[in-house]
């Protein structure tokens, strides 16, 4: 086995010199950065700035108001409406969710013929149902 020991020495220089190239324009980069926030922050030292406007809080953030709690009610409300309404007076399109009853008979009747039609081995794409 044959190492050729100057070939190793010039291979771990170019490293250490890329290395060095890299980490030098990072910390460049890194200080230009600095150098950047600290200008912007000289210039914007609150000149040309409107105070800003108290803005309305409850006394005690801890207690809901009679807003917020009607709010709430109306919520509640509406979403256990939402969850007695039947499948079919929900939006257009929506498929009701399994083990609830079908929209209509038309849609079940529907539903079953098709089913009927793929056979017991399932649907053989390709070939009409028979």
């Amino acid at each position: 086995m044959n190492i050729d020991t100057e070939a190793v020495l010039d291979s771990a220089l170019l490293v250490v010199v890329g290395m060095a190239v890299v980490f030098t324009g990072l910390f460049i980069l890194m200080v230009s950065a600095i150098v950047v926030v600290r200008l912007s922050q000289r210039n914007n030292n609150g000149a040309g700035r409107e105070p800003a406007t108290e803005v309305c809080r409850s006394d005690d953030p801890g207690e809901p108001g009679g807003a917020t709690i009607a709010a709430v009610a109306v919520a509640l409300a509406l979403s256990m409406q939402r969850d007695r309404l039947a499948p079919s007076e929900g939006l257009m399109g929506t498929v009701p969710p399994s083990g609830t009853a079908a929209g209509s008979t038309w849609a079940a009747a529907g539903r079953e013929q098709q089913m009927r039609s793929r056979g017991k081995v399932g649907h053989k794409w390709g070939r009409r149902s028979e």
